[in-house]
């Protein structure tokens, strides 16, 4: 499997509702966005960044089909989103979680992501909220 960087916002959009048919698509042109690939080069899962202000990254989006599951590919995906932050100068990176997800804490926690309480709860009262530093 491999992750590759895209400009392709319907596939990603396609992904997103196929893999959260229940969420509303919120992808906004200044995304940055991957595709994770099968060696049949098929689409199995995407990921995504929203640049923030003050030099702050949000990793907003990760999503994988079944077939893709249980291969770390999660941690993979975490990891190529950090490395384009760093390549771009962002300090610090924030994400969260729902409470029942966790698999998504458990590979945020392994990949030295730091549970915080934000000013306030801009996801919600039932998340749970991460950063790391990276500069």
């Amino acid at each position: 499997m491999r992750i590759r960087k895209t400009c392709n916002i319907d596939l990603v959009k396609g992904l997103l509702k196929e893999i959260f048919p229940s969420d509303e698509i919120d992808v906004l042109k200044s995304d940055q966005l991957w595709i994770v690939w099968n060696d049949e080069k098929s689409p199995v899962g995407f990921c995504s960044l929203r640049p923030l202000e003050d030099g702050i990254a949000y990793l907003n989006w990760a999503g994988l089909l079944d077939e893709a599951k249980g291969q770390g590919l999660h941690k993979r995906m975490i990891k190529a989103r950090e490395s384009w932050a760093k390549k771009n100068k962002y300090k610090q990176i924030i994400t969260y979680t729902t409470v029942n997800n966790i698999q998504s804490a458990r590979n945020l926690l392994k990949t030295k992501y730091e549970l915080f309480l934000p000013e306030y709860a801009w996801a919600g009262e039932n998340y749970l909220y991460f950063q790391k530093d990276i500069q």
